[in-house]
């Protein structure tokens, strides 16, 4: 990546890129498989090595390590941005957002979900974080986030030491309540050239990252699947280290 968090050129023609698959653990082929697994349409928008936005459908099966790639935001979410909150859905790559340190960034990569209630791919729980709470900003609307989301909990001062905590573990049935959804909805995740903190409705989230290999103990086939999903990358250890932990 360049000074301007702009993809730098690898030598590469286009037409030849291919995604190129670690060396993570394997699982044994007993292990995560997509047979018998329903799968789900992720629209994927990225910038390409020469700067221009390119596009294309993913159909992934309906597993957790895939949906948290697109489940964080449902339609209607604030992001915070040099010339305003701009809404998830608004958002593109090569959009300029703010993180929590002062800094702007590039967002280099968008997914997207439709959730349909109605079909009978299952249906992920939605959160809904009241006005006012978890530093949400008084005034704007409920913020609503899927399975995905990550927070920094509030009243702490946040540091190389703070933790992330999944969003389910902070329903209080007060604060935050979580919903089934009964209508079509849209979900959304980002990501920019590291992972960041940005306020979402003046809540404190994370950028997309995919975690340590741990968790990414599949069949070859489905973790080219999931590398898939990140056609901005020419391999998964270009998304460099968590900057902020996550709680186990």
């Amino acid at each position: 990546m360049n000074s301007n968090g702009m993809p730098r050129q690898n030598g590469m023609n286009r037409a030849q890129k291919s995604v190129t698959v670690p060396a993570w653990p394997t699982a044994r082929p007993e292990s995560l498989q997509a047979k018998s697994v329903p799968n789900r349409r992720h629209a994927i928008e990225w910038l390409n090595f020469d700067g221009a936005v390119e596009n294309q459908i993913v159909n992934a099966p309906v597993l957790p390590i895939f949906e948290r790639t697109t489940n964080a935001l449902a339609r209607g979410a604030l992001v915070q941005t040099p010339n305003g909150h701009v809404a998830i859905e608004d958002i593109r790559p090569g959009t300029h957002i703010n993180t929590i340190d002062g800094d702007t960034h590039v967002v280099q990569w968008v997914s997207s979900v439709s959730i349909l209630p109605a079909s009978n791919i299952p249906v992920p729980n939605l959160f809904r974080i009241a006005e006012g709470s978890l530093g949400s900003v008084f005034g704007m609307p409920d913020l609503l986030v899927g399975p995905g989301a990550r927070l920094m909990r509030q009243g702490h001062r946040i540091d190389k030491l703070s933790k992330l905590t999944n969003i389910d573990q902070m329903v209080d049935g007060f604060s935050v309540i979580q919903i089934v959804p009964r209508s079509p909805i849209q979900l959304y995740h980002l990501a920019l050239a590291s992972h960041q903190l940005i306020s979402v409705n003046g809540v404190v989230m994370e950028t997309f990252h995919p975690g340590s290999s741990p968790q990414l103990h599949m069949s070859e086939e489905m973790f080219r699947t999931y590398a898939g999903m990140f056609p901005h990358m020419a391999r998964m250890a270009d998304f460099g280290p968590l900057n902020y932990r996550r709680q186990d």
